[in-house]
């Protein structure tokens, strides 16, 4: 027996009349009357003479490659100019990388406004446009990277996400880089080397081991006897304990395993109770 049809998803524009499909005007969809996008012969737009925003060899093999792949999924904006001819405000470097490919046409939106004649408002737009964004939630990200690494591999996971030399991870790891400077531990020589470190790790596992390391060797220098990072999400934290220390511990997680308790059952009264009694301690002396 042949299964249940699935529903087409409904249509968003009828091709012929260039008019929103009767299913989307029930969920309230128009086409945009405000920033319409049309299909500009490519040769018509021109760059203009005052865009700051540079992007390297790799950045921009990377889009050129994006876009092959996906196409363009956003338009560039543009403002009419002399001649018939049409500058941009944003989206110069899709506009190269269009080029590379050999499209004859790009999408643009035009902005037609009057306000948009100035050319004061277009060079702070164009600014605006390249450095008005979100940033990468730390966090997030590694969560995501840990999702899908064992799919597609560290390699082709780099590709996937659009990395590049100075990208995500840089912005992953310096919160480890501050937590580093933070505890003292090292000095400057040492903070310089897990830099270098760090450029060469893309995963988790390969920062985990750097720290690892880290700890190992400098633990002894840490003013307080601990760090803490940030990374995949989670707090993690390493403490240096002196032999009558780490023999308590030992204690502790063999009266684990042998009454199958977690650790943080042990751990967390005592550490409220401690907590508590520095507590009322200083409100006495307050």
């Amino acid at each position: 027996m042949a299964g249940k049809k699935k529903k087409d998803l409904p249509v968003f524009v009828k091709e012929e009349s260039g008019s929103v499909d009767d299913d989307m005007k029930e969920l309230g969809v128009e086409l945009s009357k405000t920033l319409p996008t049309y299909d500009v012969p490519i040769e018509l737009v021109t760059k203009n003479d005052f865009n700051p925003n540079e992007m390297d060899d790799d950045t921009f093999n990377r889009l050129v490659k994006e876009i092959e792949e996906t196409g363009m999924v956003s338009a560039i904006q543009v403002v009419p100019s002399p001649g018939g001819k049409f500058t941009i405000i944003g989206g110069e470097h899709r506009w190269q990388a269009l080029q590379t490919l050999g499209w004859q046409k790009i999408p643009c939106n035009i902005l037609t406004d009057e306000r948009f004649m100035d050319v004061d408002l277009q060079e702070l737009l164009t600014v605006r446009l390249n450095v008005i964004h979100g940033k990468l939630n730390p966090d997030k990200f590694i969560k995501l990277y840990e999702k899908k690494v064992e799919k597609y591999g560290e390699d082709q996971l780099q590709a996937l996400f659009g990395f590049t030399s100075s990208d995500a991870w840089k912005k992953i790891t310096q919160g480890v880089e501050k937590a580093v400077k933070e505890s003292g531990i090292g000095g400057d020589g040492l903070l310089a080397a897990l830099k270098d470190k760090t450029k060469k790790v893309k995963s988790v596992d390969g920062l985990g081991k750097i720290l690892n390391n880290l700890f190992r060797q400098y633990g002894s220098d840490l003013k307080h006897s601990f760090m803490i990072f940030t990374y995949g999400g989670k707090q993690h934290l390493y403490v240096m304990l002196s032999p009558l220390a780490l023999q308590g511990l030992e204690v502790l997680m063999a009266k684990c395993r042998d009454e199958s308790r977690d650790m943080n059952d042990l751990i967390v009264p005592m550490l409220e109770r401690l907590a508590g009694e520095d507590k009322s301690k200083g409100d006495v002396e307050g």
